[in-house]
């Protein structure tokens, strides 16, 4: 009677086993081992229903009670192959090579017809060599190529920690910080006292800028061996960056430019490593940029702007703004206004810097056109009696007439009387002279002054 309830029980299981349900299916398996505890197939169901949750979830945990259940069955029934090949199957999904060489040696041994297990074995080196393969472009610094063996063994390692880490690490290292962030919490969860998780954490929130969370991560695996030499190296590595940032950003406020550029570049020169920052580091070029730009060295301001822009700072028309005064700094209007037209596209909502867009094109508009203050020698805020009198002067010093030694000076002097008096004429008008000092040359004012007396007779 006990037998059929417990068939009854283990069709039950069997039925919530082919639907994925293998938690209620281990809990009917259960109950039927409960009834016939020395019925032996029922411990291979429930290892097998223990297998898939463990290549579902990748908990070590489910590997070991699916390899408890096919050790108890072999106790009971010794020639049950398939349950052999399920204990080598779970030992390679936790990376236990060790326990797969003893498990298919003991069971050889007793059975040395049983080729199942010798092919499971065979397969079961194959996953081992290449974990060691991967485990060894990494240390030799090919990341893509650890990358590339161990994938096609991944699925045969769900309960694999340093398979996650191998992978991890690789994926840091070629830039993928997203997908280290994935791995080290998948160990985590199953693994809280892994300190190379931790440490690997650490790294890729580094990278991803979120500097506080790394500090605490790389304490935590400090905590947990404080002789981890990884972890203690780039804890000091984040705290002499962080210093250095702090020492320069506090120059700034201070305008205190020279040493703001000698901390900001000693911050770079520790962003420097096996592991790239590229973000951090762009913030820290254009801010670098800007402290260059405000000691007027144009040059070293552009080369840090442009290596930031190159590097990516998402979201930010900063780098492009600084870089747009350097090159005004210069007298580069066309390439400041091109800056600044794209920190426009890049952050439309930003009234300060349409305001500098709009002023850069009039300082465009003015570099293209004769320089009338210039030809008269005076200053743009000068006065109408300022400007008369430096008209006199000017038409005094470059009369043709004074000017005719030769073909070449007489030349010369006419062009600049015809400029001085193109100066006096639009720089004594009240109206063409605001149009002029708003970027306007002088076939575009007299273009406006047309437009205008036609519509002045038009419409009286």
């Amino acid at each position: 009677m006990s037998t059929d309830r417990a068939q009854a029980v283990k069709d039950e299981g069997n039925q919530h086993f082919k639907t994925g349900n293998y938690q209620q299916a281990i809990s009917m398996y259960s109950r039927a081992i409960g009834m016939t505890p020395e019925a032996a197939p029922l411990y291979g169901n429930r290892s097998a229903a223990w297998m898939m949750i463990g290549q579902q979830s990748g908990q070590p945990q489910a590997f070991q009670e699916c390899i408890n259940d096919c050790q108890k069955a072999l106790s009971i029934d010794p020639d049950m192959v398939k349950v052999v090949l399920r204990i080598l199957k779970a030992n390679v999904h936790m990376g236990k090579f060790d326990a797969v060489k003893e498990s298919a040696a003991k069971a050889l041994e007793a059975h040395p017809d049983w080729e199942e297990v010798e092919t499971a074995l065979a397969a079961a080196l194959k996953v081992q060599r290449k974990l060691a393969e991967a485990r060894a472009f990494l240390d030799a610094d090919e990341s893509a190529r650890a990358k590339r063996v161990l994938d096609p063994v991944q699925a045969s390692l769900a309960g694999c920690a340093e398979a996650r880490l191998i992978l991890a690490e690789a994926e840091l290292y070629l830039g993928n910080a997203p997908q280290t962030l994935r791995y080290t919490l998948e160990v985590i969860k199953l693994d809280s006292a892994n300190v190379s998780a931790y440490y690997l954490r650490g790294e890729a929130l580094f990278v991803t800028q979120n500097l506080e969370q790394a500090k605490k991560h790389f304490q935590e695996a400090l905590r947990m061996n404080p002789d981890h030499n990884k972890s203690a190296v780039a804890f000091k590595r984040l705290r002499g960056i962080e210093r250095t940032l702090e020492a320069g950003r506090a120059a700034v406020t201070l305008r205190d430019f020279t040493t703001a550029v000698s901390c900001l570049t000693e911050a770079l020169d520790k962003l420097g490593g096996k592991i790239d920052n590229p973000s951090l580091r762009a913030v820290v070029m254009a801010e670098r940029g800007h402290a260059q730009l405000r000691l007027k060295d144009f040059e070293a301001a552009i080369a840090d702007c442009t290596a930031a822009l190159d590097l990516g700072v998402a979201g930010s028309s900063t780098p492009l703004v600084t870089r747009s005064m350097a090159y005004q700094g210069q007298g580069n209007h066309e390439m400041a206004v091109k800056d600044l037209e794209q920190a426009a596209e890049a952050d439309p909502e930003n009234p300060a810097v349409k305001d500098r867009l709009k002023k850069a094109q009039v300082e465009l508009r003015k570099s293209k056109r004769v320089d009338y203050y210039k030809v008269l020698g005076i200053q743009e805020g000068a006065t109408e009696s300022e400007i008369k009198k430096a008209y006199r002067k000017a038409s005094l010093e470059w009369h043709p007439d004074k000017n005719n030694s030769t073909d070449e000076t007489r030349e010369k002097a006419n062009e600049m009387f015809r400029a001085i008096g193109e100066a006096q004429e639009i720089l004594m008008d009240p109206t063409k002279r605001q149009m002029y000092d708003e970027g306007y040359d002088k076939e575009q004012i007299e273009q406006q002054a047309q437009m205008r007396k036609q519509q002045e007779e038009m419409f009286g």
